[in-house]
C-alpha cells in the first residue's frame, strides 16, 4: 500500500529499525504519543516533499536511519518520513535552532 507515494512496507521495516537503534525504552505513554501522531496524517503530497527536502539537508539529519539526529541530545530521533506527513506545525530544527520546516 501507498500513502503519499510511499511504499509502506518497506518503510514500517525503517521505522522499527530506527527505534531500535535508538534504544529507548517503550513505555504506554510513547507508544499514545506514537499513534496520536500516526493519527495526525494528512498533508499535501506537495508539502510532505517540501518538508522531507528540507530534512534531508537538515545537518543532523541521519542517512543510515532517516531519523532526526540521534534521540539524545541533538535531534528528536523521529523518523523523518513519516514526521513530515503529519500536521505538525514545525520540526525540532526549526523549534531549537531555526533551521528546518514549518
Amino acid at each position: 500500500m501507498k500513502i503519499l507515494g510511499i511504499n509502506l512496507s518497506k518503510r514500517f521495516g525503517q521505522w522499527v529499525d530506527a527505534i531500535i537503534l535508538v534504544e529507548t525504552d517503550w513505555n504506554i505513554k510513547m507508544l499514545l504519543h506514537v499513534l496520536y501522531h500516526a493519527f495526525l496524517l494528512g498533508v499535501s503530497k506537495r508539502t510532505w516533499r517540501r518538508r522531507y527536502r528540507t530534512c534531508v539537508r537538515c545537518p543532523v539529519y541521519r542517512y543510515r536511519t532517516k531519523t532526526c539526529g540521534n534521540g539524545g541530545d541533538i535531534g528528536c530521533g523521529c523518523y523523518t518520513p513519516f514526521l513530515a506527513m503529519t500536521r505538525i506545525k514545525e520540526c525540532w530544527g526549526k523549534e531549537h535552532f531555526g533551521i528546518g520546516w514549518d
